[in-house]
């Protein structure tokens, strides 16, 4: 009998150290085992390019900028309600050719130039056909009487050259020289400082002048057509439109 027991403790004590072996070895295994991976981040879907035709698409959904046209008339000071020639000047002053008179516009108020038989600076003619700003900042105004004005702002007067009637447009050339669009005399350019004037293109009514970017002096008549001149041979080139040319 005292084997038996002895016999079953022994069992007992062996069945509890297996047990205990058992979880201390669960245990260390726990304890050295490496950490559970961490799957990587799933990469973001790039998304897709606006093609350029998309992006112009959407720029175009834009409502447009907000322009706000204000109306300058007699009632507000304008000299007169034709306006034949618009120039602003580098100080920001807006200039108006009228019918009767030049009109200075500083954005509130309007000071109005008209000839003043007791002023010798004031203007010959009152009738303004064109205005141009040169490259100094000297404001030139073109009459119908034929005078070509240069104002002079400090002491508020004009300088007068007689020309040619009706002086429809200015330009200025890369030397100066002034170009002039008129009526009788057709393309006039005019030296500022020796105050020698030329005909350079003779037509009849020359509306328009400009000078491209590489210097070329174009002029526009409505019965002679458009010509090309080369400011230093004076070589003149002509053109014939089928329909009148008027700017």
């Amino acid at each position: 009998m005292l084997n038996w027991v002895s016999g079953r403790s022994a069992r007992r004590f062996l069945l509890l150290g297996a047990l205990l072996l058992a979880v201390t070895l669960a245990a260390s295994a726990c304890a050295i085992s490496p950490p559970a991976a961490v799957p990587p981040p799933s990469p973001t879907p790039r998304q897709a390019e606006s093609s350029p035709a998309r992006q112009r698409q959407t720029r175009s959904s834009l409502p447009p900028p907000l322009v706000r046209f204000e109306h300058l008339s007699v009632e507000e000071g304008l000299a007169h309600s034709e306006v034949w020639a618009i120039t602003q000047d580098r100080l920001g002053f807006l200039w108006f050719g009228t019918q009767n008179g030049l009109g200075r516009y500083d954005g509130f108020t309007f000071e109005t130039f008209r000839h003043d038989p007791n002023d010798e600076g004031s203007l010959r003619d009152n009738f303004i056909e064109s205005l141009y700003v040169d490259s100094t900042g000297t404001l030139w105004v073109g009459t119908q009487s034929g005078w070509l004005e240069r104002y002079n702002p400090l002491e508020d007067s004009s300088t007068h050259y007689n020309l040619t009637p009706h002086i429809y447009d200015i330009a200025e050339s890369a030397d100066g020289d002034l170009w002039l669009g008129s009526l009788e005399s057709g393309l006039v350019r005019f030296n500022p400082e020796s105050k020698v004037a030329e005909t350079i293109w003779r037509a009849s009514a020359v509306w328009a002048v400009d000078v491209a970017a590489d210097g070329t002096i174009w002029a526009a008549s409505a019965e002679n057509g458009i010509v090309r001149v080369d400011p230093v041979t004076t070589q003149v080139v002509e053109y014939q439109p089928e329909v009148p040319v008027l700017d």
